[in-house]
């Protein structure tokens, strides 16, 4: 039955895959930002995943392996998503407002910049992409 389940789920992955990209590279914050980590929480990661579905935008900051340690949930459109949601890593979902944009150096994805905020909490993810 587990195997059954098991690849039922891969069979159904791929079509979701199209609308998911996975890249590798690290977390990094000008010092302004990191003197403002008292009152911003950063993500840490190597990894970054976007999803697009229907309109909605998730995008996942984590260290490859371990689970994301920031996921910014919202409506995107093109290069930025207005962002509704953050969820942190111990599964705590909070409300929140904020922005999340996509540059590109050379055609290819080269940051990835999130910052959003709830009743004076913020939270912020900084990806640099290490193919550039």
């Amino acid at each position: 039955m587990l195997i059954t389940l098991l690849a039922a789920s891969l069979m159904i992955q791929p079509a979701a895959a199209s609308d998911t990209l996975v890249l590798e590279g690290r977390c990094e914050y000008p010092e302004a930002v990191r003197q403002r980590q008292l009152e911003t929480v950063l993500a840490i990661c190597n990894q970054l995943t976007i999803a697009r579905e229907d309109g909605g935008m998730v995008i996942t900051f984590g260290p490859r392996g371990l689970g994301p340690t920031m996921i910014f949930t919202g409506k995107g459109e093109g290069d930025r998503m207005e962002v509704q949601r953050v969820t942190l890593r111990r599964g705590n979902v909070e409300s929140a407002e904020g922005t999340c944009e996509i540059f590109y150096t050379d055609g290819e994805i080269s940051v990835v910049s999130c910052l959003a905020s709830s009743l004076g909490r913020s939270w912020a993810g900084n990806f640099v992409n290490n193919r550039l």
